[in-house]
């Protein structure tokens, strides 16, 4: 049994650059004349291979693990090709080489018995933390990658937020925050709030740079942040984001959330008087001190303290 666990491992573990190579030869993995045919009898048999190691763990955990990575990264090969053989934008393309991962996220968060056959899901259910970490370290690499990415939606027009590219971002944060708050570790919580609120706020933050780019007609280059479009549009949406976590804190008697508020008002004062300054002769660079003092007059009057 040890033997064969090793031997199945293996052939998995291989099967990942072969994939690589049948990608770059063939286009995608499930070209060519036999490559679909060749990754179903492959499927079958892993499958098999399985079956007789359900009762194991060692190296047939190892195989498992290599099982669950594979297909994930097939799927998003796959996705990659097809977007860019339908004619699909950079958006589009993104989206499908994301949602693989998320989906084994979302299997392994709720539908574990579903991964874990044919072995006993509570057998297998040390290899879930594992897996999960791997899953989510894949989807964060892409996910920070992304925002540096403009995410054309095209053929569709830009929304902000409801495009494909940005909503595959949006679900790989829903998933995390699923992910963190599956444990219930109380002194995580903070840690946990910090991540997810960083990770809107430069959601947030890339989803008004693309606005600018692809409603402004501005390049998507480092120059755009010099632009008083993008800076003001930026120093509008930090004072909204910083109004509603002043006033939401101050309701709910949250001095953390009415904190984190208050600080990105300040860091918006900041950057009014030593960005968006720059810029006060233009109409962006008036409209944004404007704005900011419209925001803290509605602060003054919701929740004054």
């Amino acid at each position: 049994a040890r033997a064969q666990a090793w031997t199945v491992f293996a052939a998995f573990l291989a099967a990942m650059p072969l994939l690589v190579w049948q990608d770059a030869s063939h286009g995608h993995a499930l070209g060519g004349a036999w490559g679909a045919a060749a990754w179903g009898l492959f499927a079958v048999l892993g499958l098999r291979s399985l079956w007789c190691l359900r009762e194991h763990d060692g190296a047939a955990d190892l195989a498992r693990f290599a099982w669950w990575l594979l297909w994930p990264l097939l799927l998003s090969l796959e996705g990659g090709w097809f977007a860019a053989q339908a004619g699909l934008a950079p958006g589009w393309r993104q989206a499908m080489l994301a949602l693989p991962w998320l989906a084994l996220a979302a299997l392994a968060l709720w539908r574990w018995p579903w991964l874990a056959f044919p072995r006993d899901p509570d057998e297998a259910d040390g290899l879930r933390v594992p897996l999960l970490g791997v899953a989510f370290a894949v989807i964060a690499a892409g996910w920070l990658l992304a925002l540096l990415q403009p995410l054309s939606p095209a053929p569709l027009p830009w929304l902000p937020l409801l495009n494909p590219g940005e909503l595959a971002q949006l679900v790989a944060l829903g998933l995390g925050a699923a992910w963190l708050w599956s444990d219930g570790t109380p002194s995580l919580s903070r840690l946990r709030s910090l991540v997810l609120a960083l990770a809107g706020f430069l959601l947030l933050s890339a989803s008004t740079l693309r606005s600018v780019h692809h409603w402004g007609g501005v390049a998507w280059n480092p120059d755009l942040l010099s632009t008083s479009m993008a800076q003001t549009s930026l120093t509008v949406v930090w004072s909204v984001l910083g109004v509603i976590g002043w006033i939401a804190g101050s309701r709910r008697g949250h001095r953390g959330l009415w904190l984190a508020g208050a600080l990105l008002m300040g860091v918006v004062l900041a950057k009014l008087l030593l960005v968006d300054s720059r810029h006060l002769g233009g109409m962006f660079g008036i409209i944004s001190f404007i704005a900011y003092g419209v925001l803290c007059t509605i602060v003054g009057y919701l929740a004054p303290a």
